[in-house]
């Protein structure tokens, strides 16, 4: 199952691609993993203007203490899904591919190093993969980062299991039934 492959992927210390159209609770099931298991999760959504800072984080100034700080971007959680990987301009998914390989990122001649179990799950956005020219999670730079590519797909019910489904819920609480009009 699904599932299976995410935590495969966790637990061997990968990433993957989580392949499969729009909808299907891609984000829900990385968030939810995170959760349950008391990770960071991240989300980044891809998009043509995207910089590398926008991931990894910037130093700024303070003017206070004259020094710069470090604030530390997306890419400093456990779990990041990198949506639609491929919409990003190629210097922006080299900082994440590094980070995947390195696992610690350089910024202004300093070393911030990511969080052990840091796990990328990235989509692609199949409708631009195709017409793209940058680098696609099929792409060798790409692919050799991705440990495992899972394929999310809709199921399908029949109208006899949903009925089915609808006989076995539990009766309505007796206050909200008696609210809504139906005791």
């Amino acid at each position: 199952s699904i599932v299976e492959q995410v935590l495969i992927t966790l637990f061997a210390g990968g990433h993957c691609l989580l392949e499969g159209v729009p909808g299907l609770g891609k984000t829900l099931l990385i968030s939810t993993l995170s959760d349950a298991l008391d990770l960071k999760f991240s989300r980044i959504q891809f998009t043509p203007d995207l910089m590398p800072t926008d991931i990894l984080g910037v130093s700024i100034y303070r003017p206070d203490r004259q020094e710069f700080e470090f604030r530390p971007g997306p890419v400093f959680s456990d779990l990041l899904l990198a949506d639609e990987i491929n919409r990003a301009p190629s210097k922006t998914q080299s900082a994440l591919l590094e980070a995947m390989q390195e696992r610690q990122i350089s910024i202004d001649g300093s070393t911030h190093p990511l969080s052990q179990v840091f796990t990328v799950f990235a989509t692609c956005d199949e409708k631009r993969a195709a017409t793209s020219s940058s680098a696609t999670p099929k792409s060798p730079g790409v692919s050799s980062r991705l440990q495992l590519s899972i394929q999310a797909r809709a199921r399908v019910v029949s109208s006899a299991r949903k009925s089915a489904a609808r006989r076995v819920r539990p009766p309505p609480n007796r206050q909200a039934a008696s609210r809504a009009g139906h005791w």
